[in-house]
């Protein structure tokens, strides 16, 4: 297991790798020449599920704390000083790997924060297969190989045909809590490898334990009736949905499925799901975009942020999607993603 303290950010931007050992920066003096309060010491206790996997690799900053598993592709833990986990995080998966030799319609549903290339409305027209769920085999969780640089960790993985493109993902903590706030930052970069018949996306996922509710920025001007639209799912329970002038709000019920999707677009606001006493994880703010085509257009009738809730399981995904793109080989799309978690 390995752990990586980022204690600095320079003026440029560039994040500084820290020694194994704690490193707490100086208190700057306010505008009126008083010091500052005292920076908060690093966190002193490493996350436990660190230990569930030999390749797993802790970010850390004083404000809070991440785990990336290469192997799994994902991040299975965000949380602040509480050392509380914001992802869902399967208990009888912790530890375990997807199979390689596992049939293609298993899916490895440990949670955590992942990415899809491919939209799910093309799923159907893979090799072998008849409809849009479980995720074909081509698309299933592998292993992603992983450098580290200057404190950020990055994953790349290449998916076969009939993909045919790279995935790349940059992690970072930003070193200090604006606002109240711990950010990851996640760049995200999809290649394209060899000539393809498949539209790809950045479609981003993070499962969230336990929410009280989820949200969905709206747009100020909607292609959408009603400016979001129900994707899947029974009619919800009355007082379940609402809707404000910027937001959809869906309250989690006891049981039940659900999901919901909204066209507010890249830059306009972001997903969130709201925890215990109002603490809100707000999930991928894209902060840049380059590569798509301004015809390019939006998965799932035009939806850029997306909401599935599994009332029953107990957990919600909020999800942002890029627009589809068909790139020629040796093209690429991108974007930076930030999601944040309130801290003390």
């Amino acid at each position: 297991m390995k752990r990586l303290l980022l204690p600095v950010l320079s003026a440029a931007g560039a994040l500084f790798l820290a020694a194994c050992s704690t490193v707490s920066p100086s208190a700057p003096a306010d505008a009126g020449g008083s010091p500052a309060r005292a920076p908060l010491p690093p966190i002193a206790s490493r996350p436990a599920i660190a230990d569930a996997w030999k390749d797993a690799i802790v970010l850390e900053t004083p404000f809070a704390q991440a785990v990336v598993v290469p192997s799994l592709g994902r991040v299975v833990y965000f949380a602040g000083r509480d050392g509380e986990n914001i992802y869902r995080c399967e208990p009888s998966l912790v530890g375990q790997k997807p199979s390689s030799s596992a049939a293609g319609d298993t899916f490895f549903n440990i949670g955590g924060d992942w990415l899809w290339p491919v939209a799910q409305a093309h799923w159907h027209s893979f090799p072998g297969r008849d409809g849009n769920w479980p995720p074909p085999k081509a698309l299933r969780d592998a292993g992603w190989k992983v450098s580290a640089t200057n404190g950020a960790i990055t994953l790349t993985r290449n998916y076969g045909k009939p993909v045919n493109a790279k995935a790349t993902r940059t992690f970072f903590l930003a070193p200090d809590a604006e606002n109240g706030t711990a950010a990851l930052v996640i760049d995200q970069t999809l290649t394209r490898t060899k000539e393809s018949t498949i539209p790809l996306v950045l479609w981003h996922v993070s499962q969230i334990a336990s929410p009280d509710a989820v949200l969905l920025p709206l747009a100020a001007e909607s292609a959408l009736p009603g400016r979001f639209v129900q994707l899947d799912g029974p009619p919800p329970a009355e007082g379940r949905l609402s809707a404000t002038e910027t937001d959809v709000i869906y309250r989690l019920a006891e049981d039940g499925e659900i999901k919901l999707g909204s066209d507010a677009g890249e830059g306009a606001g972001a997903v969130a799901a709201a925890r215990g006493g109002g603490k809100v994880l707000v999930s991928a703010v894209v902060a840049s975009a380059r590569g798509f085509p301004a015809s390019a257009a939006y998965p799932d009738g035009g939806c850029s942020h997306e909401a599935y809730v599994n009332c029953g399981l107990g957990y919600a995904e909020i999800e942002t999607l890029s627009r589809e793109v068909l790139l020629p080989p040796g093209e690429t799309v991108s974007n930076r993603l930030v999601i944040r978690l309130d801290v003390p």
